[in-house]
This record gives structure tokens, C-alpha cells and sequence, in this order.
């Protein structure tokens, strides 16, 4: 990430001081391109991996909003976009839809809600958009929820970008813990076209046809008790000293890369 930065910022006093998040990954179909989601900058971004030992950055673009999720279907990345801002009440969002070998946006859909996961189906026919709605978790929500509740979005993928219509399927009244207000995380799709939604506060699990749009299946997800793990929080106080962070930076920028991934600095 901080390589696509300097790409198009060759300043390092300015682009190597960037606070960035890259969360969620898709390739191209020909395995060449990473799309990359960086929430905090509300940019995606395109790595070259043709030569997986040698990846070079391909630019980035700004997406208006909060990129929460990507995924690709044919020459298309689909970009989940949170436009909620902090406005619980009227979360809003959007899907973009990007040329990847142009980076070019071809259209925008409205999704009524704030977005997070995005997934299509393995036989491209399908995407599936969790529309989470996600609580103000500084209040006090229980038990009755906090509205609106959020829902599935499904996006037939026929025709050309502009031609696809999105449809929504609700998840209202299905959990035991707070039926009102389903709040989906994430989507997985099978062979068969079967999306399985998780309801990460509601503790539940939907499963849906996406063909015809009707719950197929659902239940709780259970509980376990545990023992003997450490439950004590003792991360040390962060600090935001300069020094500080040039170290995190160069330990992020090469000096262990076997399995690190430096989340956000």
C-alpha cells in the first residue's frame, strides 16, 4: 500500500506518513491484478502480480466513501462503499463497479443501507451485498435493537454493468436475540447458489436461494464455554511519538516479511 501511495504521491515526507487499512482482497480472473480495499483513504488499489515475486504497485482509486469490500466478476471489481458517515439513523452506501484494466467507473448502485461483505456466486450469476446497518454501539441498543435492521441484497449479474437490477431479501424475524434487527456480517455463496449470511450480533445463520430469493434454512449458531484461556488485556499504551512510528514503518516496510502484515501503519 505504501508503494501505490508514493506511486501517485512520490513525496515520502507525504505519502510515507499516510494512516492506511487495507482489509479485503479479490484478483483479477486472470490471476495478474490485487484489488485492494484502504478504508481510511476511501481509495481501492491495483497491485501487478504477474510476477508474484516481484509485486508493483498499479495505482489506486478514490471510491467517494468508505470501501468496506471488493470482489470480481469478469473485468469488473465490485466495490462496496459506506457513505453512512457516522449516521446510524440513515445508514447509505453504494456499489461501484470498476473497469479493472482502465480503473474506470462504469456505474453506481444505490444499496439503501450501509454495505460491508460483497461476494459472487462461483458461476457468476449472482452477487450477494450485505447490507449491515451496523449499531451505535455507544449506546445502549438492547434488547429491542437499533433500526433500521439490516438485510440482504442480491445483484442479478445480467447484461452489461448498467442493466444489473438489485433485489432485497429480509432477514427480519428470524434470530431469537433481537429478531427486529438483523445485523448481517458476512456472505459465502456454493456451487448451488445458496448464500450463507451470518448475523454476527444476532448469534444466527440464514441460508438463502439467491435464484428465487427465499430463506431455505436458518438457526442459531450455538454457544461454547470456555476455560482456561486469558482473558487479561495487556497490550501496552500505544504511542504516537514520531520516532515511534518510523520504527513501526520500516519494520512494516521490510525489515520481516515472512508472515507479517502491518494492519494500518
Amino acid at each position: 500500500m505504501i508503494l501505490n501511495l508514493c506511486h501517485e504521491d512520490p513525496n515520502p515526507s507525504t505519502c510515507l506518513d499516510r494512516t492506511t487499512v487495507s482489509e479485503i482482497t479479490a484478483a483479477s480472473e486472470d490471476g495478474n491484478t490485487l484489488i485492494y480495499t484502504d478504508a481510511l483513504t476511501g481509495n481501492i488499489g491495483f497491485v501487478d502480480i504477474t510476477n508474484p515475486s516481484q509485486p508493483s504497485p498499479r495505482g489506486i482509486l478514490n471510491v467517494g466513501g468508505s470501501p468496506t469490500s471488493v470482489d470480481v466478476t469478469g473485468d469488473y471489481a465490485l466495490v462496496a462503499v459506506d457513505n453512512t458517515a457516522g449516521d446510524f439513523v440513515n445508514p447509505a452506501g453504494v456499489l461501484k463497479v470498476i473497469h479493472i484494466p482502465t480503473k474506470e467507473l462504469i456505474t453506481t448502485i444505490d444499496l439503501g443501507g450501509q454495505p460491508d461483505s460483497v461476494t459472487v456466486s462461483p458461476n457468476q450469476r449472482y452477487a450477494a451485498i450485505i447490507i449491515e446497518n451496523q449499531r451505535n454501539e455507544a449506546l445502549d441498543w438492547a434488547p429491542n435493537g437499533q433500526l433500521p435492521g439490516g438485510f440482504l441484497a442480491v445483484l442479478d449479474l445480467v447484461g452489461q454493468p448498467t442493466q444489473w437490477k438489485l433485489r432485497k431479501i429480509s432477514l427480519d424475524g428470524l434470530a431469537a436475540k433481537v429478531p427486529n434487527d438483523p445485523e448481517p456480517e458476512y456472505v459465502a455463496i456454493n456451487e448451488n447458489n445458496i448464500a450463507v449470511v451470518t448475523l454476527q450480533e444476532n448469534n444466527h445463520i440464514v441460508l438463502v436461494d439467491l435464484k428465487n430469493g427465499k430463506i431455505v434454512n436458518h438457526f442459531p449458531a450455538g454457544t461454547v464455554n470456555l476455560t482456561q484461556i486469558d482473558t487479561i488485556d495487556e497490550r501496552p499504551n500505544r504511542s504516537e511519538g514520531h520516532a515511534e512510528q518510523r520504527v513501526a514503518r520500516a519494520r512494516c516496510r521490510g525489515l520481516d516479511l515472512r508472515l507479517r502484515v502491518c494492519h494500518g501503519r
